[in-house]
Order: structure tokens, then sequence, then C-alpha cells
């Protein structure tokens, strides 16, 4: 579709809410339940304006991830 190799993978989302979903999801997903409360995530003035909007998703809220600009 974009001229990869065949043997390439990976998914192609629309936009960036998405793929800060699909990459805090992927993270989170790396740890056990218990150690959710311990997450950060750090932006800067420069950051996707969707990182707020998705770690404000309800999916999202109430898994102890804490967030710092």
């Amino acid at each position: 579709m974009v001229g990869f190799p065949s043997t390439s993978w990976g998914v192609l989302t629309s936009g960036g809410t998405l793929v800060a979903l699909t990459g805090l999801v992927a993270a989170r997903n790396t740890r056990r339940p218990a150690e959710w409360e311990k997450g950060v995530v750090y932006m800067t003035s420069e950051s996707h304006h969707s990182i707020p909007k998705v770690l404000n998703n309800p999916y999202c809220r109430g898994t102890g991830l804490n967030f710092t600009c």
C-alpha cells in the first residue's frame, strides 16, 4: 500500500488521536494492572494535542496514569 516490503508489518492509522491511544494502551499493557498507578506521561508544549484528550478518555481514566507538562 505504501511501498514497504512484503515482510513489513504494523498499523496504519488515520490520525494523531488513534496513534496516541494505541501507544498508550500498548505501553500500559506491558505492565501488570497493579503497576498502572505508577505510570507517568511526560509532555512538552510541542506534544500533539491529542495526548491529553486520550488521557481523559473514559477508557484510560481510573488507570492511575499521571501526566505532566
